[in-house]
């Protein structure tokens, strides 16, 4: 197994598909420090402060949506909450309704009877002990995109249907013999300690139009490490002795070394035509922070060593980067975007930035030991 260190190069958010409530599943507050911070409720925790006989006043509380403090004054947020999320001043306006009416308007999102719904949170996933992590799963689906795309790049398939495993299994075989079993990927587990460092915070982004979300995210600059190992004895001994034909091993599969260059190769790709997006398509100041954005990460690629690579991946990834939008390079592909993705001109038509126009699920993987 190889050890590889991972570094968050912009907001990453890796869902846990839960949408928290304020007041009810989190709350705002201020930590030992007096910054302001947002608080995962642990209701165990709070039935210890609250007591028994004081149930029937809490659930007053989370029916009505009041603020948590109020009901436990004396208890600090750190004492029944399961994390504190950092949290900047748009995420506060947003939380407050500091905003001004017309800005009001873009973040409020109404309930159907009129009432408007509590504040959202978009949770990251979490481990057991409640600290954020990106699962094995999850970096190798990137690193199979990035794989699929290049290799669909280089043997353009006969036709396209709608349903593309029909192709990956071309190229990587059916799931019983599929080429990436032997590829293992372990999870990445975020903390503050030696060697790792954890910034869980929350920020606000564009989902549709004006329309935000404020969404927990791990923050610039997190890392920690994970296994990576690329089986190939164990394929060589597989494909020697199965009774059906196994694929070949995909380029980028042969070696680490392989597999960082051709990730590098398909993310500078793919971002460059982000970038041509913004710059020739927009011509307001918005797009223009969105292409810097675009060149920071293209720095970071054309500067990454041999052991190096940038991967992107999770929520608003966007859909070059979740397809690897190989059909862009067919002759046909303006017949696919009609046909299979019924749409014409411009595609994908939106982006989903952070508020001050980042880019988000950016990270970079370093080989350690192999």
């Amino acid at each position: 197994m190889s050890k590889i260190r991972i570094e968050t190069l912009t907001n990453v958010h890796i869902g846990s598909g839960e949408l928290l409530q304020l007041n009810n599943d989190y709350c705002k507050g201020k930590d030992s420090e007096g910054y302001d911070v947002l608080g995962v409720i642990d209701p165990r925790k709070v039935l210890d402060i609250v007591g028994v006989d004081h149930i029937d006043e809490w659930i007053t509380h989370i029916q009505s949506h009041q603020p948590l403090g109020r009901l436990i004054k004396q208890a600090n947020i750190e004492d029944y909450t399961l994390r504190l999320i950092d949290i900047k001043k748009d995420v506060i306006e947003y939380l407050d309704d500091k905003k001004q009416d017309k800005s009001r308007s873009q973040y409020d999102r109404s309930a159907p009877n009129g009432k408007k719904k509590p504040k959202e949170l978009k949770s990251m996933i979490v481990d057991s002990q409640g600290h954020p992590y990106i699962p094995g799963s999850s970096i190798k689906g990137a690193i199979r995109t990035a794989i699929f795309s290049t290799a669909a790049r280089s043997n353009q398939p006969q036709f396209v249907p709608k349903d593309c495993s029909k192709i990956e299994s071309e190229f990587f075989g059916h799931i019983q013999d599929d080429v990436f079993r032997f590829m293992q990927v372990g999870d990445a587990y975020f903390r503050d300690g030696e060697d790792n460092d954890l910034y869980d915070e929350a920020v606000m982004v564009k989902i549709n139009g004006n329309q935000m979300q404020a969404v927990e995210v791990l923050g610039p600059g997190s890392c920690t490490t994970f296994q990576l190992n690329l089986k190939k004895e164990n394929y060589n001994f597989y494909k020697k002795n199965s009774d059906s034909p196994v694929k070949p091993l995909p380029q980028g599969m042969h070696s680490l070394t392989e597999l960082f260059a051709t990730i590098n190769e398909h993310t500078r790709m793919l971002l460059e035509k982000e970038k041509e997006y913004f710059e020739n398509k927009c011509n307001d100041k918005d797009s223009y922070k969105c292409s810097r954005a675009c060149d920071r990460i293209l720095y970071e690629i054309d500067n990454c060593k041999s052991d190096e690579c940038v991967l992107r991946m999770g929520y608003a990834s966007g859909w070059r980067f979740i397809t690897g939008a190989w059909i862009e390079e067919r002759y046909d592909y303006e017949q696919i975007k009609s046909k299979i993705l019924r749409t014409e001109g411009d595609y994908p038509k939106t982006r989903r930035m952070t508020e001050d126009n980042g880019l988000l699920g950016f990270v970079k993987l370093t080989i350690l030991n192999e």
